[in-house]
């Protein structure tokens, strides 16, 4: 089972204490991974109430994230991360994200570092 994310990134200081970096991506699925997480089976089918599918890999999903890293002291920072990423394909065509998922993934975090 295997993925592979391909994307180009950059990143850039703003000020003495903001660092912002973004990244645009895809990640391509092998058959295996497709069918693991996005298939249905006859049994699956029969306890759920979706339709059979048969998902082949290929282009799983695309998109792009944001990182913004403010530095509040020498060792400690805020970090705030925001992606989102888009199925398509097989990933979308699949009645689990069909009926019960959203082909939009969003995610939203905020953290703090400390270094050592």
């Amino acid at each position: 089972m295997a993925q592979a994310q391909l994307g180009a990134g950059y990143g850039r200081n703003i000020g003495e204490r903001l660092r912002l970096n973004t990244n645009v991506g895809l990640t391509v699925v092998d058959d295996q991974f497709a069918d693991t997480y996005f298939s249905v089976s006859q049994d699956d089918a029969f306890a759920s109430g979706l339709a059979r599918f048969a998902a082949d890999g290929g282009i799983k999903d695309y998109g792009a994230n944001l990182t913004a890293t403010y530095r509040l002291s020498e060792r400690w920072s805020a970090v705030g991360f925001a992606s989102y990423r888009r199925l398509v394909g097989d990933a979308v065509e699949s009645p689990i994200v069909d009926r019960e998922g959203d082909p939009n993934q969003v995610i939203f975090a905020l953290g703090v570092g400390y270094a050592f």
